[in-house]
C-alpha cells in the first residue's frame, strides 16, 4: 500500500518534471522513509497517550531507536510485520514498565544486557552488511549512547523516577536480544548457504 502510494507521488513529481527520472529511486527512498517515520510516530504517540506515559514511552523510543540503528541486530523483512511488532513490542514495554518493580533479577539482566551490547555491537543482518570502518564507527556511536544511557538511568535513580529507569533499562535488554537473534539468524543463513553451495 505505502509503496503504490509512494510509487505514484514519485511518479507525479517526474510528470511535471519537478523532480529528474534519473532521479526516481533516491526520491522514492526519502518519501517511503519520511512517510514510515510520521505513520510510526504518530502510532507511538497515540499508544503512549493511551497508557498517559509520555516521558517513559519517550525515552525508551529514542534511546530504543538509536540502539538500533547502531548497535544493529535482527530485521525484519517485512515492513508490516516490523510496524506490527513495533506496535506490539511499545505496549509490552509500556506494561512492563507499570507493573514491574527494580529488583536484583532485573538489575542483573540489565548489566548483562548492557555489557553483551557494548562488547558485541553492531551485529550486521543479511540486508545491512558493513564495511571495516563501518563496524568501527557504529560500534564507537553504540558505545556512546550505552554511555549517556547509564548517566541518564542514574540521574532518574537520584530523582526516584523509577518508571524511567525501567522503560530505559527495558530498551537496552530488547537490543541484546534482538542482537542475539541476528546472531543466530546470520549463522542460519551462513550453514544454508553453505549447504546450498
Amino acid at each position: 500500500m505505502l509503496s503504490k502510494v509512494c510509487n505514484k507521488i514519485v511518479n507525479l513529481l517526474i510528470e511535471n518534471h519537478i523532480i529528474q527520472k534519473d532521479d526516481r529511486e533516491i526520491y522514492y527512498f526519502g518519501l517511503y522513509q519520511m512517510i514510515s517515520f510520521i505513520f510510526n510516530t504518530i502510532t507511538t504517540l497515540v499508544i503512549v497517550s493511551f497508557f498517559n506515559m509520555y516521558i517513559e514511552g519517550l525515552l525508551f523510543c529514542v534511546f530504543y531507536y538509536l540502539l538500533r540503528c547502531y548497535g544493529g541486530g535482527y530485521h525484519s523483512k517485512s515492513v508490516i510485520v516490523c510496524y506490527i511488532l513495533s506496535i506490539l513490542l511499545i505496549i509490552a514495554v509500556l506494561c512492563i514498565t507499570i507493573k514491574i518493580k527494580l529488583s536484583m533479577l532485573f538489575l542483573s539482566i540489565f548489566v548483562a544486557s548492557f555489557i553483551f551490547v557494548f562488547l558485541v555491537s553492531p551485529v550486521e543482518t543479511s540486508t545491512k552488511k558493513l564495511d571495516e570502518k563501518e563496524k568501527k564507527v557504529y560500534q564507537g556511536k553504540t558505545k556512546v549512547i550505552l554511555i549517556v544511557g547509564i548517566i541518564v538511568i542514574v540521574l532518574m535513580l537520584i530523582k526516584d523516577f523509577y518508571q524511567g529507569v525501567i522503560s530505559m533499562s527495558l530498551s537496552i535488554i530488547i537490543e541484546a536480544f534482538m542482537q542475539v537473534i541476528g546472531l543466530i539468524d546470520n549463522k542460519c543463513g551462513k550453514q544454508q548457504f553453505k549447504l546450498g553451495g
